[in-house]
């Protein structure tokens, strides 16, 4: 998405940029409300794509006006589905450890990006999402069953560690 030109432009590019992603994730919300869980692995899958491709998108955007925009189309639409992917399948190390990397790049203040201006409540916004979601997700991990020593590094340890991640950048 380019900068140079005007902002309604750039705003009309954007959206028009992000219509696959936007596709994806309103079917995604369709599946999940629906509760079909003949489609849960397909699903699990589609997240973990979508994740990867969000993360990838965040980590292009190196200035403020750039990601205003993303959040923008993120908050308040999209961005429970990251939380509702972590609470239905904690236990798949896949998913959670794609979800977390996403949210650690949303939350990380690359370049000064994350300046929201004063009067502006999406700071708090995002800082409270962000803790919803981390909450979620600890719960659901001190509820799991004993992992074998040999997973537990991959089960457990590793978002842990990226739910450190995200908190120290939140805060």
């Amino acid at each position: 998405v380019s900068t140079q030109s005007t902002g309604g432009e750039d705003e009309e590019k954007f959206i028009e940029f992000m219509r696959p992603l936007t596709t994806t994730i309103e079917s995604m919300f369709e599946q999940i409300a629906t509760n079909q869980v003949q489609y849960d692995d397909q699903l699990k899958l589609q997240t973990v794509g979508l994740c990867c491709d969000l993360r990838g998108l965040v980590l292009s955007f190196t200035n403020k006006s750039c990601f205003i925009m993303f959040f923008d189309w993120l908050y308040p639409k999209y961005l429970p589905l990251l939380t509702q992917a972590l609470v239905r399948w904690a236990d798949c190390p896949l998913l959670t450890t794609s979800v977390l990397r996403c949210v650690a790049e949303i939350v990380q203040n690359k370049s000064q990006r994350l300046m929201f201006d004063v009067s502006s409540p999406n700071g708090i916004l995002l800082f409270r999402e962000v803790s919803k979601l981390l909450s979620q997700y600890g719960e659901r991990v001190l509820a799991m069953a004993d992992v074998p020593d040999d997973q537990i590094y991959r089960a457990k340890l590793k978002q842990i560690s990226l739910c450190f991640q995200i908190l120290r950048s939140a805060l």
